[in-house]
């Protein structure tokens, strides 16, 4: 499976890591530079349709985020998050078990490293 196109310029991200339960900020602030990697405490879904892009950001990036880019959704990152099979969930925009088993990705491809 692909990612779908980004509609719009994005921050630059690190690679796909995989899902262990922890959401450290997986920002780069450019291309060479490593991953930020303090404690996540925002989750952002910078886009939800089709498919969620997602990514995890400190309160530093989070507020670069506000300033320079348009997402489509964030909340504060909680337990639910970092966790393999989680999913963006409704109009109260949290993360939740996604237990739709049409997707193309299992959880073992989630939690596999990319």
């Amino acid at each position: 499976m692909t990612s779908p196109p980004d509609p719009w310029p994005l921050p630059q991200r690190g690679p796909l890591k995989p899902m262990d339960g922890t959401a450290r900020c997986s920002t780069q602030d450019h291309e060479q530079a490593p991953l930020c990697g303090r404690p996540a405490t925002w989750h952002i879904a910078w886009t939800l349709n089709p498919g969620v892009a997602s990514s995890f950001a400190c309160d530093q990036h989070m507020d670069a985020f506000r300033a320079e880019f348009v997402y489509a959704d964030r909340h504060p990152v909680d337990a639910a998050c970092p966790l393999p099979g989680m999913t963006w969930w409704g109009p109260a925009g949290l993360c939740a078990l996604d237990l739709d088993t049409s997707h193309d990705h299992t959880p073992e491809e989630i939690t596999r490293a990319h």
